[in-house]
């Protein structure tokens, strides 16, 4: 009988190789099971399709052999600080929350899901791709109205509006909290203001604003403005 030095170590060892050796098995069984097992465990870990390999790459950056960035970093004999970064499937952000880290873990401890397990995640990778589907139609939707927005009035002046906030949002600053508020008009022209007043999404306000700046917003034009002396509008 051979002597063994340390049992709790070597108990330890024997327990870490069934463990693996039962996941390797549960792996390929799961993964003949389901002619969809590949997809959804790639998506569950962000893995093949779904991993974090795609770049959005700088103009002067671009994809070595290796599939990795090759980073500029002098430029004329200056310092170039580039803009690439990773681009996560879109379809990553819905595999987020305890019940997906449940999934994982049972595919770590035994190496595939039960029939039962596999149909939730089915079934949610399903969901996933709808909610996807309608966002990117709405994107669509949206780029369609931005593309006939145009600058409104003349910077430096005061004029009227008539606005509806569509989408809000704070930072706390040195000096406080700032606000930035993205309005419409009846129009669909893009108007926003940054200061020290909240509004809440969907107000509806009335009043006066002076024209800050003409700005261009991945391509889109939105106007902003300052000192708006606004009152709830019906």
């Amino acid at each position: 009988m051979a002597y063994i030095e340390n049992e709790a170590r070597y108990e330890a060892a024997i327990k870490a190789r069934i463990k693996i050796n039962r996941a390797k098995t549960g792996f390929a069984k799961w993964m003949a099971a389901h002619e969809d097992a590949r997809t959804l465990y790639d998506w569950l870990f962000n893995a093949g399709e779904f991993g974090e390999q795609n770049w959005s790459l700088d103009p002067l950056c671009r994809i070595g052999d290796d599939g990795y960035p090759e980073h500029r970093f002098e430029v004329a004999g200056e310092d170039y600080h580039c803009k690439c970064k990773r681009v996560i499937h879109p379809l990553s952000f819905y595999s987020r929350g305890e019940f997906f880290g449940n999934m994982r873990d049972a595919i770590s401890n035994w190496g595939g899901l039960t029939d039962g397990q596999h149909a939730a995640v089915a079934k949610a990778f399903a969901n996933a791709k709808e909610k996807l589907a309608g966002r990117d139609v709405k994107r669509a939707e949206a780029d369609a109205a931005d593309a006939n927005t145009n600058h409104v009035g003349t910077v430096g002046e005061r004029q009227e509006f008539d606005l509806t906030a569509e989408r809000t949002y704070s930072f706390n600053g040195q000096f406080g909290t700032t606000y930035i508020t993205i309005f419409r008009d009846a129009d669909n022209n893009i108007v926003v203001y940054k200061g020290s007043i909240a509004f809440e999404r969907g107000q509806k306000v009335r009043g006066k604003a002076t024209i800050k700046a003409h700005e261009l917003r991945n391509g889109v034009p939105q106007t902003t403005i300052a000192r708006p002396k606004f009152e709830e509008a019906e």
